[in-house]
C-alpha cells in the first residue's frame, strides 16, 4: 500500500471516529492491518494504533487499549511528533479513568493537553478539558469540574466548535444538578441536543436523551422519565454503545425502584452489573449499579444482602474515588445498621455520609441523608430534630415536593412524640406569665419546637419583629423547662447604655474604673441555676460578643478586672429583630456565635401574616380587661371586628394590645355603639400613620413601652414617670418626641 493510499484510510477512520462509530473505525483498522503489514509502518502503524486504542477505550475494551497505547506512547515520548503523542495520552488517560486508575488518567489527560497546546489543535485542547472536568466531576469536586467544564465551553465557542460547547453544557448541567442546582441544570442543557443532531454525533446525542430522564427521576417526575427512557430504548441497547446500554439499564432500575417496583428494580440492575462485568472495565457503572441494588434490597427488608451489594459497591466506587457514591453508600449502610439496632456502627455510617456529602456539596443527597439519620430513633430527639431542620433548608433550597413534605411529616412525628394537646400547648399559662394565645399553624408548629427544646438544656435564639412576643416565648420555655423553679432573668439592651453593657452582664471587680468602690456581681450570675433571656442580642458589640461565645463554650464566666473565671450554670435564651446573617456579612456580628446560636432557632411570624389570630387575641386581650362572656361570644359578629380581621394589622401583638387598652379607656369594657366608633376612629388612625409613611410603623419598643406604663396608670403621667424611673419631665418630653398622645385626646381629633 503507498503512503497516500494509507493517509487516505487514516482519514476515513478518523471521520468515523469523529463521529463516534468506534465500531466501524476499528473495522476500517483491521482492513488496514489484515494486509500485509510491512506496506503500514512508522508513523502510520503508531497513528494506526493511537485510533485502535481510542476505540478500545470507547468500547469498553479498556484493558487492551492500555496495552496498545501506552507501548505507543512510550515509542512517540522521544520523538517530535507531538499531536500523535498527544492523542495517544488522550486515549490511554481516558481508558486509566474507566478502569478507574485516576491518578494516572490525570497524569495522562494533562500530558495530552500540553501537548495539543504545543501543536495548536483546538479540539484536543477541548477534549482534554472535558476529560479534566470529567475525572474532577467523579472525584466529587464539583467546583473543580465546573471551572474546567466552563473553560471548556469558552475555548470551543472561541474557536467555533459547536458541538463540544454542547458536551461542555451537558457535562456543567450534571455538576449543577448533584449540587442540588435543578434550575441552573436544565437552564444549560437547553438547545444541546440540536447541536448534537446537527454536528451527526450519536454517542452524544444519547448521552443527552440519557441524561433527561435521569433529572426526571430525581425530581419524581416519572411519566415523563418513563417516556423518554423507552424512546431512547433502541438506540440505547443496539450493542453500538454497551456503556449507554449499561446506564441505560441502571437508570430504569432506579425509576422502577423509586416507584416501588422493586422485581423489577433488581432485573435492570442485575442487566447493568452483567453489562460492567462483562467488559471488566467500567467501576463507575459497576459501582453506581450495586448502590442502588443495595438500596433495592434494604426496600425489600433483605438487610444481609443489602449489607453484601453496599460492601460490593464501595470496591469500584472507592477504585475510582467517586466521594458522591460513597456518600450515599453510607447512608445505606446506616439504614441497615439502625434496622439491625446496631447503634455504633448505625450513628458512624450516618455521620460518614452526611460528612462526605456536606463536603462535596451534594445538597440533594446530603438532604436525603440528614432526613434519613433523623428518622433513626438511635439519636437522640435533640440530634434527630438538628438532622431534620437541616434536611428541610437543604431539600427546600433543592425543590424537590416529595422529599418536603417526607421531612416535615418526620419533624411532626419528632415534635408531637409525648406533647401535651395543641389547645394546651397554645395556652400555656403561670401566675406570672400571661398565655400564648394563636390559631396559625405555622406558630403552633413553632411552639411544639420550643416544648420540645424546653426540655433539652441548650443555648436558643429567638427571632421575629418587635411586637411578636419573643420575650414571652422566651418566659414560657422557661416555665415548662427543667429550670422553671429556678430564676428567670430578662436583660432588654435596649435599657442599659451601651458603655455599661459588658460590666453589666459579667460584673466587675472592685477598683477596675473609677466609681467601681465594690466588687458586683453581673446580670448573669443572677440567673445561676435558671434562665438568662438577652433580647436584641445583634446589638452587642464585638467585644462582647468574644465573651459571650466564650461562655457559652466553656459555661465560665470572667468578670472586668478579674484574671480568674467561674463556672456559671445557665440556660441561655436570645432575641433579636434584625437579620443577623446580615450583620455576619457587615462584620458586625461574630459569625462563630451566629452558627452556635443558631442550632436551635424559633421564628415568630408577625401578625399581618397570622390573621386568624385577630380575633382570639383581641378575645383574650378583652377579657383581661373585664368584658363579659356573653359581649365576647358576640364579638365576631361586629362590623370593626370583621374589619379587623379583614385589614393587614398595622404593627404587631403588642400595638394590638395598645389598641385594646385604648379602646377600653374610651368606650369602658361593654359592648355598645360607642365601642364601634372608637374601634373605627382608632382603626382609622393607625392606618393613617401607616399610609402616610408608605410602610408600617417603623418598631419602637420604647415607644409601646411608655404607652403601656401610661394606659397602665390611666395614662396619669406622674405615676407612668415613677414606674419608668424617670422624672415626669421626661415623660413629657418622651411624648411629645414619639407623638403620644392620651387616646381620647387622639380620637377626639379623628372624630373632628
Amino acid at each position: 500500500m503507498t503512503t497516500a493510499a494509507t493517509q487516505s484510510s487514516v482519514a476515513a477512520i478518523e471521520d468515523r471516529i469523529q463521529h463516534r462509530d468506534y465500531q466501524a473505525a476499528l473495522e476500517l483498522i483491521r482492513q488496514e492491518t489484515s494486509l500485509d503489514k510491512s506496506c503500514v509502518v512508522g508513523r502510520d502503524r503508531l497513528a494506526l494504533d493511537v485510533m485502535t486504542g481510542e476505540c478500545l477505550a470507547f468500547l469498553g475494551r479498556q484493558r487492551e487499549a492500555v496495552t496498545i497505547c501506552r507501548k505507543a506512547a512510550h515509542a512517540l515520548r522521544r520523538g517530535d511528533d507531538h499531536a500523535l503523542f498527544a492523542s495517544a495520552c488522550f486515549s490511554l488517560g481516558v481508558a486509566d479513568y474507566f478502569l478507574g486508575n485516576i491518578d494516572e488518567a490525570t497524569e495522562n489527560v494533562n500530558l495530552a493537553l500540553f501537548s495539543f497546546k504545543r501543536v495548536g489543535d483546538a479540539a484536543g485542547i477541548v477534549r482534554s478539558m472535558n476529560w479534566l472536568g470529567n475525572i474532577a466531576f467523579y472525584r466529587s469536586d464539583y467546583r473543580r469540574a465546573l471551572a474546567s467544564y466552563q473553560g471548556c465551553a469558552e475555548y470551543a465557542r472561541k474557536h467555533r466548535l459547536q458541538r463540544w460547547v454542547a458536551v461542555a453544557r451537558d457535562n456543567m448541567a450534571r455538576a449543577y444538578f448533584l449540587t442540588g442546582d435543578f434550575r441552573k441544570a436544565r437552564a444549560v442543557f437547553r438547545g444541546n441536543r440540536k447541536i448534537y443532531v446537527d454536528e451527526g454525533d450519536h454517542l452524544d446525542e444519547l448521552r443527552y436523551d440519557l441524561s433527561v430522564p435521569y433529572i426526571d427521576i430525581q425530581e419524581r417526575r416519572f411519566k415523563h422519565a418513563e417516556m423518554l427512557l423507552e424512546q431512547v430504548r433502541d438506540a440505547a441497547c443496539s450493542g453500538s454503545y454497551p456503556r449507554e446500554q449499561g446506564v441505560w439499564c441502571e437508570y430504569m432500575g432506579e425509576l422502577h425502584l423509586a416507584q416501588g417496583h422493586t422485581t423489577e428494580a433488581v432485573e435492570y440492575l442485575e442487566q447493568a452489573i452483567a453489562i460492567g462485568a462483562a467488559s471488566g472495565s467500567d467501576e463507575s457503572l459497576l459501582g453506581q449499579s450495586h448502590r442502588l441494588l443495595a438500596e433495592t434490597r434494604l426496600v425489600q427488608g433483605n438487610l444481609d444482602e443489602s449489607l453484601a451489594e453496599c460492601e460490593r459497591a464501595l470496591v469500584p466506587i472507592r477504585k475510582v474515588g467517586e466521594r458522591f457514591e460513597e456518600g450515599v453508600v453510607f447512608r445505606i449502610l446506616g439504614e441497615v445498621h439502625a434496622r439491625r439496632r446496631e447503634t455504633g456502627e448505625a450513628i458512624t455510617a450516618f455521620r460518614q455520609s452526611i460528612g462526605i456529602l456536606q463536603m462535596i456539596g451534594a445538597r440533594l443527597e446530603w438532604g436525603k441523608s440528614c432526613l434519613a439519620a433523623g428518622r433513626c430513633t438511635l439519636f437522640s430527639d435533640r440530634e434527630r430534630l438538628g438532622f431534620l431542620f437541616e434536611a428541610e433548608r437543604l431539600l427546600g433550597e433543592v425543590g424537590v415536593g416529595y422529599w418536603i413534605e417526607q421531612t416535615r411529616a418526620a419533624l411532626e412525628a419528632i415534635l408531637t412524640k409525648d406533647l401535651p394537646a395543641p389547645a394546651q400547648i397554645a395556652n400555656i399559662r403561670s401566675v406570672e406569665q400571661p398565655e400564648i394565645v394563636t390559631m396559625d399553624a405555622e406558630t403552633r408548629k413553632t411552639l411544639r419546637m420550643a416544648w420540645c427544646w424546653a426540655k433539652q438544656d441548650m443555648a436558643i435564639l429567638i427571632t421575629g419583629e418587635t411586637g411578636t412576643g419573643k420575650d414571652l416565648l422566651a418566659h414560657t420555655i422557661h416555665l415548662v423547662s427543667p429550670r422553671r423553679d429556678r430564676p428567670f432573668v430578662s436583660i432588654d439592651l435596649n435599657n442599659i447604655p451601651e458603655p455599661l453593657w459588658e460590666s453589666e452582664l459579667f460584673g466587675y471587680r472592685r477598683g477596675t474604673f473609677t466609681g467601681a468602690s465594690e466588687e458586683r456581681p453581673g446580670l448573669l450570675e443572677g440567673a445561676e441555676g435558671g434562665t438568662v433571656f438577652l433580647n436584641e442580642i445583634g446589638n452587642l458589640p464585638l467585644q462582647v460578643q468574644a465573651k459571650l461565645l466564650e461562655f457559652l463554650d466553656t459555661r465560665r464566666i470572667r468578670a472586668l478586672g478579674d484574671t480568674r473565671t467561674r463556672a456559671l450554670d445557665v440556660r441561655f435564651i436570645a432575641a433579636t429583630n434584625t437579620d443577623l446573617q446580615e450583620a455576619v456579612n457587615a462584620n458586625l456580628f461574630r459569625p462563630d456565635l451566629y452558627f452556635r446560636l443558631g442550632q436551635a432557632t424559633l421564628q415568630l411570624r408577625p401578625l399581618r401574616e397570622r390573621r386568624e389570630d385577630i380575633l382570639p387575641l383581641l378575645r383574650h386581650f378583652l377579657a383581661d380587661r373585664a368584658m363579659t362572656e356573653d359581649d365576647l361570644r358576640r364579638l365576631p359578629e361586629e362590623p370593626w371586628m370583621q374589619r379587623a380581621q379583614q385589614e393587614p394589622w398595622p404593627g404587631n401583638i403588642r400595638q394590638l394590645q395598645n389598641f385594646v387598652w385604648q379602646l377600653v379607656s374610651l368606650a369602658g369594657p361593654q359592648l355598645s355603639a360607642d365601642t364601634s366608633t372608637w374601634a373605627n376612629c382608632l382603626m382609622d388612625h393607625l392606618h393613617k400613620v401607616r399610609s402616610d409613611n408608605g410602610h408600617d410603623v417603623a418598631p419602637n419598643p420604647r415607644r409601646d413601652m411608655l404607652i403601656e406604663a401610661l394606659a397602665r396608670h390611666h395614662w396619669n403621667q406622674r405615676a407612668a414617670a415613677r414606674e419608668l424611673d424617670i422624672s415626669e419631665a421626661g415623660v413629657r418630653v418622651l411624648m411629645h418626641r414619639w407623638d403620644v398622645r392620651r387616646p381620647d385626646e387622639d380620637a377626639s381629633k379623628i372624630a373632628a
